[in-house]
C-alpha cells in the first residue's frame, strides 16, 4: 500500500508517508503558469497543475507535462480573498469544470485556510454531479462535512481539516456514515498525528483513507468508479 499525503507543504513532507502531493505557494500571487517547474524534480513529490478559469488555452499542454512528470489528474483552483478572488460559481469558472469533467480530471478547491464557505462548494459540487470536487481543507469538526457529503454525491474531503485530536470523532462518525472513499490523508496545517487518526479507523478504512481514495484521484477513475 503506497501511502499518499494529498495536500503536503513544500520542504515538510509529512512522516510515514511514501508519496506527496503539494501546490507551489507563490501560485497565489499571480498567473499559475508562470511557476511552472519552479520547485524542480524532487523524489516522491507531485505538483499539482493550478489555473485561472481564463487559462483554458494552455491548461491541456500544461496538463500534459505534468502528468508525464507524475501529477495526479486534478486541476487545482484557488478561489476567494485568499487566492485568486474570483468566486466558485459556475459563470465565473466556467469553461474549467468543463473541461475537467470531459478530461475525467478531478477539480480540487483551495481556499488557503481562508473562512471555508460550506454553500458555495456544496452548491457548486451539485451544479456539475459528474465532476469529482475534492474540497481541500475544508473544517471536519461538527456535523456539517458528514451533511456536506451526503448532500453532494461527488465531493471528496481530506483530513487537513481536522484542527484538532477534538475532530477525530467526527471524522470517524463521517467515514462509518458515508464511505472512506470520500475521504483521502492529507497533511495541510493540520497538527493531528497520522497515529491519531488510525487509532479512529478500522483497517480496511485507513488503508482507503491513506491509499485507496488518492489511487482514483491520480489515476482520473473516482468519478467512474463511485458516481
Amino acid at each position: 500500500m503506497r501511502r499518499v499525503d494529498i495536500n503536503g507543504r513544500v520542504g515538510q513532507p509529512a512522516a510515514g508517508m511514501d508519496e506527496t502531493w503539494v501546490m507551489n505557494p507563490d501560485v497565489r500571487r499571480g498567473d499559475p503558469a508562470a511557476y511552472d517547474g519552479a520547485l524542480g524534480a524532487v523524489a516522491n513529490m507531485c505538483e499539482y497543475v493550478v489555473t485561472l478559469p481564463n487559462a483554458l488555452g494552455t491548461l491541456g499542454d500544461r496538463l500534459k507535462a505534468r502528468r508525464a512528470q507524475g501529477a495526479p489528474a486534478i486541476v487545482r483552483l484557488c478561489p476567494g480573498g485568499a487566492g485568486h478572488g474570483f468566486p466558485l460559481v459556475s459563470w465565473a469558472v466556467s469553461p474549467i469544470p468543463e473541461f475537467c469533467e470531459r478530461e475525467e480530471l478531478a477539480l480540487a478547491v483551495d481556499y488557503g485556510g481562508s473562512v471555508f464557505p460550506w454553500s458555495d462548494v456544496v452548491a457548486f459540487a451539485r451544479a456539475y454531479p459528474r465532476l469529482v470536487v475534492l474540497a481541500l481543507g475544508a473544517p471536519l469538526g461538527g456535523p456539517t462535512a458528514e451533511r456536506a457529503l451526503d448532500a453532494t454525491p461527488n465531493l471528496v474531503l481530506d483530513t487537513a481539516g481536522l484542527a484538532t485530536a477534538a475532530d477525530l470523532p467526527a471524522l470517524a462518525a463521517m467515514v462509518r456514515a458515508c464511505g472512506a472513499y470520500r475521504v483521502a490523508y492529507g497533511s495541510g496545517e493540520s497538527r493531528v498525528d497520522i497515529a491519531e487518526i488510525e487509532r479512529v479507523l478500522p483497517p480496511p478504512e485507513i488503508a482507503t483513507v491513506f491509499s485507496g481514495t488518492a489511487g482514483h484521484l491520480y489515476a482520473g477513475t473516482w468519478a467512474s468508479e463511485y458516481l
